[in-house]
């Protein structure tokens, strides 16, 4: 009797987590792609190598991590919203100890001194064992970047995106714990991504028991952080307690939420996704022809809760392959994609 109660609930367990399994990974959504555009959309030249992640500051330049994957070279590029007939074009990082042959850049984020109007970008390394991160300091008469340290610690084993807080403090996101065997990660689903805080000098974990937190941003006025748990295809929202984090709500949205930028007027998040994740798995085996389709969405907030969540681009992955981020500037936005292409439409309509 006790022998066939275990195998009932064995099996029970395994059923339950094919099912889980089955609906994470979007096996159940037509195939069927419904494009959808704000307004005319066309391919930016020079991002070959991806640009999955990417911030745009309010004098309309744009700063992209390019060269996420191994067999990509890691750079920076930059875009001007100002000049639109420039290309992307790669910022030369000046360092004497940095490798630059061996670079694999991943989130980043970029803090602009109010008073001095001095840029520092700090952007994730995936070259090593343990991460780094890179700190630059952006020289605007020569367009340089000056390589100012590499930040380690032995937390840093997977991490996805970060925000920073000023020039020396940032939240950022630990997205797994089995590196190597991220797909064993997805399959049994487990809860172990953590969010760090780094004080300029140390870090330490400030939530933690997340399925894969991707994505991380603040408010404009720095009250509340978001963070796309891209696990659970939901956003997160908490409250900042001095550099502590209250949770506030969840908003499911059925999609792999990836990257997270925040509009300065309205505080509306922009969210590069992943609707169907099958098609991105098929897409991240090197060789496979799969296009992986992109979706961004804009969410409202009011006092750190959602308020509505807008599609407002949907392609099949011809136009787009895998998006990753949006973020606008002055009626256009601005996408990303893993590992390949990089768009700008204009935003005739959003709602």
């Amino acid at each position: 009797m006790l022998r066939r109660f275990v195998l009932t609930a064995v099996v029970a367990l395994v059923v339950q987590q094919a099912v889980r399994y089955w609906f994470f990974m979007d096996y159940h959504k037509t195939k069927t792609i419904l494009h959808h555009r704000p307004g005319p959309c066309r391919h930016l030249e020079g991002a070959d190598g991806g640009s999955e992640d990417l911030t745009v500051l309010d004098n309309g330049m744009a700063f992209i991590s390019s060269g996420y994957c191994s067999w990509v070279r890691g750079r920076i590029l930059l875009y001007d919203f100002n000049n639109s007939s420039q290309k992307v074009k790669e910022l030369p990082i000046v360092s004497s100890s940095l490798d630059q042959s061996d670079l694999s850049f991943h989130g980043l984020s970029v803090w602009q001194d109010s008073a001095t109007e001095e840029i520092t970008l700090m952007v994730i390394n995936h070259a090593t064992l343990e991460d780094r991160i890179e700190v630059f300091r952006f020289l605007k008469e020569n367009q340089t970047l000056l390589h100012l340290e590499s930040i380690t610690s032995p937390k840093l084993t997977d991490m996805n995106d970060l925000v920073m807080t000023s020039n020396r403090s940032f939240y950022i996101t630990k997205y797994t714990t089995l590196r190597d065997y991220l797909r064993l990660e997805l399959l049994l689903m487990l809860k172990y991504g953590e969010i760090f805080y780094y004080d300029g000098s140390d870090f330490r974990s400030v939530t933690g028991g997340l399925h894969m937190p991707n994505g991380i941003n603040v408010s404009p006025d720095h009250r509340f952080l978001y963070v796309s748990e891209y696990g659970r295809k939901q956003l997160k929202s908490y409250r900042i307690v001095g550099t502590e984090l209250e949770h506030v709500e969840d908003l499911f949205l059925d999609t792999l939420v990836d990257n997270i930028e925040i509009e300065p007027e309205t505080g509306d998040l922009w969210v590069g996704c992943h609707p169907i994740h099958y098609y991105l798995m098929d897409y991240a085996d090197i060789g496979s022809k799969s296009p992986a389709p992109s979706q961004i969405l804009r969410v409202k907030t009011s006092d750190g809760k959602f308020t509505e969540a807008v599609e407002v681009y949907y392609d099949s992955g011809y136009e787009l392959e895998a998006s990753t981020v949006a973020s606008v500037y002055k009626g256009k936005m601005i996408a990303g994609t893993v590992v390949s292409q990089l768009i700008v439409c204009d935003l005739v309509y959003t709602d």
